[in-house]
């Protein structure tokens, strides 16, 4: 799946505001703190591009047609039909194959309508709480046989966002929900050793959301301490007073 990245990021997908999220953010995010991780948080063969439906006025719009890029590797894309035939297709796939491409956009309303982005020709799932993971994102490079630049969410924000996501999944995907925990631990026991005042603004962010969003993070935060049997996170941090919405 490197060669879609790097075909995307060749077509400015990246530069045009788009975050690569998922797996392979993660091992990003690993080159950027330097850090090599375990082996078996790092396969996967899907690939997640998020983006926010607008930009901002004062920057550039850049346009970037990621069906055409997707169709120009000639590796045998296709758009899954959503399941209303009316609403565009937001995951490419291959036949008989594990490759998947997901586009996704933060979730802004009730309703569970493809997003259009207008500059990408494209539209994207909308999830909950994928704008605070996309948020401020920042530049990093994946590697494989070439450097690719992308952009990445911010590392504080990824774990933290790992720790909801572990409460939100389907029962059916608990393997998947080991895995979140298992990425958000790693990142956070490199950050509290190098980057420890990373964490606290986002923490403090994400429990400003409203009260759901503190309790299945700290839901996710105590499953993860129980899966690895230490604390990564200064549990004053988590449970001090703090003014509410």
């Amino acid at each position: 799946m490197v060669r879609v990245i790097e075909a995307l990021a060749e077509a400015a997908v990246f530069r045009a505001g788009a975050v690569l999220v998922g797996t392979h953010a993660f091992m990003a995010i690993g080159v950027m703190l330097g850090i090599r991780w375990f082996p078996n948080t790092m396969m996967t063969r899907d690939v997640g591009i998020a983006a926010e439906r607008t930009v901002s006025v004062a920057l550039p719009t850049l346009q970037a047609d990621i069906p055409a890029t997707i169709e120009s590797l000639k590796m045998g894309f296709f758009p899954v039909p959503a399941m209303n035939m009316k609403h565009p297709s937001t995951t490419f796939v291959i036949r008989k194959s594990q490759l998947r491409l997901d586009l996704l956009s933060p979730k802004t309303s009730d309703s569970d309508e493809p997003a259009p982005i207008p500059r990408f020709n494209c539209a994207a799932q909308p999830l909950s709480y994928l704008g605070y993971l996309i948020e401020d994102p920042v530049p990093a490079v994946l590697l494989d046989t070439d450097p690719v630049l992308i952009n990445v969410p911010q590392p504080s924000r990824y774990a933290l966002h790992k720790l909801i996501v572990s409460q939100v999944r389907d029962i059916s995907k608990a393997a998947k929900s080991d895995k979140d925990l298992q990425q958000a631990y790693q990142i956070l026991s490199v950050l509290k050793e190098d980057r420890p005042d990373d964490i606290p603004p986002a923490w403090e962010d994400l429990v400003s959301r409203g009260t759901k969003w503190e309790r299945f993070a700290k839901a996710g935060l105590e499953d993860m301490e129980k899966r690895f049997g230490s604390k990564v996170i200064d549990q004053l941090l988590i449970q001090r007073e703090r003014p509410r919405r």
